[in-house]
């Protein structure tokens, strides 16, 4: 037997989602949904939600170890336990028996499996076929593993794994300095490892980062304990000392030069100016 819908979608992440519920919304289409191995996609059960709880791991800890004395609050050096950091973000995550219930409520017809077609306008998946005057295909993407000689002779780990790791490895190496890898990069290296970032060509992010905040990224990085290195140059920052005192990461003065003008100008903002006498250094905020 076979099943009709207007749309089929193979995938269940953000985008097929939305054009799920855009063609149910606005033109009252029956939709299904075929997904193979995460209902919700990667964002919330592999990727943003997740990572951005190991951010918020990470940022305490290093509030506490490195701007706590020169804050005036006495505390001991934070310690991160990577298995409880783990169950916390886990916690956060909603069930894949939680998603299918959302997406079957919205009125999806939700077929778990992986869809082979058949021809132009149906598709099998197990036993089953399903056919429709279109088709989406959002499947997702995977990790590229680049071709480095030996990769397969050692246990490598990717942007999923590595969120399930119960220990913090003493040192990390990071191939690529693209979002996600200067994310993780930030993330252990304030968890306590000792990470490398290694990036094709002479520079990590000046393609992605124009000028002066290049700079500042490098600067953020190696203030985070982190290394970088071009695979055809030589390395481009190291580690540096470690101070209890003032942060040199600190925009005080362009601030008040920026909330200057706006007073100058009368212009009304929504983000309010800070008062000079108690600048925020830019390490205390998300990195």
């Amino acid at each position: 037997m076979t099943d009709h819908f207007d749309l089929i979608v193979i995938g269940a992440g953000s985008a097929a989602r939305d054009a799920a519920g855009k063609a149910a919304r606005e033109f009252g289409a029956s939709v299904a949904l075929i997904e193979r191995t995460r209902w919700g996609g990667s964002c919330p059960n592999v990727a943003c939600r997740p990572t951005k709880a190991y951010l918020v791991a990470a940022e305490l800890a290093y509030t506490v170890n490195e701007l706590s004395d020169w804050m005036g609050v006495r505390c001991g050096p934070a310690a991160v336990d990577l298995a409880r950091v783990r169950a916390w973000k886990d916690s956060l995550r909603r069930t894949q028996e939680s998603w299918q219930e959302v997406l079957a409520k919205a009125g999806y017809e939700l077929v778990p499996g992986e869809a082979s077609f058949v021809d132009a306008r149906t598709v099998r998946v197990g036993d089953r076929e399903l056919t429709a005057e279109r088709i989406l295909i959002a499947s997702g993407s995977r990790t590229a593993v680049p071709r480095v000689p030996g990769i397969d002779a050692i246990e490598w780990i990717d942007h999923i794994s590595a969120l399930e790791l119960e220990q913090i490895p003493e040192s990390l190496l990071i191939v690529g300095a693209g979002p996600v890898g200067l994310e993780f990069a930030q993330i252990f290296a304030r968890f306590g490892s000792r990470v490398t970032i290694v990036n094709h060509g002479p520079t990590s992010w000046s393609s992605r980062t124009p000028g002066s905040r290049a700079t500042a990224a490098t600067s953020s990085l190696t203030s985070n304990s982190a290394r970088t290195s071009a695979a055809s140059g030589p390395r481009a920052t190291s580690r540096p000392a470690r101070s209890s005192r003032r942060p040199p990461s600190t925009r005080p003065a362009s601030r008040s030069r920026t909330c200057s003008a706006r007073r100058a100008r009368g212009t009304r903002t929504t983000r309010p100016c800070r008062p000079r006498s108690s600048p925020t250094p830019s390490s205390a905020r998300s990195g």
